[in-house]
């Protein structure tokens, strides 16, 4: 039984579009273009991870990339995204758990 698992999740999105457009609607994601990698993302990067219930950041049109790339921080920060992203309604707060 190689690659099973006893634990079957019920996650409450499909693929990281469909939670992404899931933390959008909460006003869980900032957004940031033209941003380039050598600093400014760095930068971001260290305040918002040092923030307890620092935002979702999603990088856009980052110089130097190909057109459509994206770069997603901090997805698993802050109590409601956490919870919300192991559960399978966006409404509940409670945290993460497994059940026998």
């Amino acid at each position: 039984m190689v690659g099973q698992s006893n634990f079957a999740g019920n996650i409450a999105y499909d693929d990281l579009r469909e939670w992404l457009a899931m933390a959008e609607r909460l006003g869980e994601v900032r957004t940031v273009k033209g941003a380039n990698c050598e600093e400014e993302i760095g930068l971001a990067a260290e305040a918002v991870l040092r923030a307890e219930h620092g935002p979702c950041v999603v990088f856009e049109d980052i110089p130097g990339c190909p057109k459509g790339f994206r770069l997603l921080l901090n997805m698993f920060a802050g109590t409601r995204r956490n919870s919300a992203s192991c559960r399978t309604s966006w409404s509940t707060t409670a945290p993460c758990s497994r059940t026998s």
